[in-house]
């Protein structure tokens, strides 16, 4: 079996897409004007602070840094997460252990 198409079956097929659906002519200067609708809105457009920082931590001198602090800052959240879910689980144990133990 091939894969590869029949240029008269192409054709036709083109030629009956566009009688099923005929393109209506663009008014002139419509793509002039959408241009100019796009740079009127990039040039009233305010650039927000977090584009700002976003822009000067991905640069290549300080995109390290930014990598290693968040790295940082991830594992010392983890950590204390993981001391406050230690603690719950171990009065959770104690409590499945001895019910009549005193909770601190």
């Amino acid at each position: 079996m091939s894969d590869e198409v029949n240029p008269s079956e192409d054709a036709r097929l083109r030629a009956r897409l566009r009688e099923a659906h005929p393109a209506d002519e663009l008014p002139p200067g419509f793509k002039n004007a959408v241009w100019r609708r796009i740079e009127q809105t990039n040039e009233n457009e305010q650039p927000r602070w977090i584009d700002a920082v976003a822009v000067w931590l991905f640069r290549p001198r300080f995109a390290l840094a930014s990598l290693a602090a968040v790295m940082l800052l991830g594992t010392l959240l983890g950590l204390a997460a993981g001391d406050a879910s230690k603690d719950s689980a171990q009065a959770l144990y104690v409590m499945a252990v001895d019910p009549f133990q005193k909770q601190p």
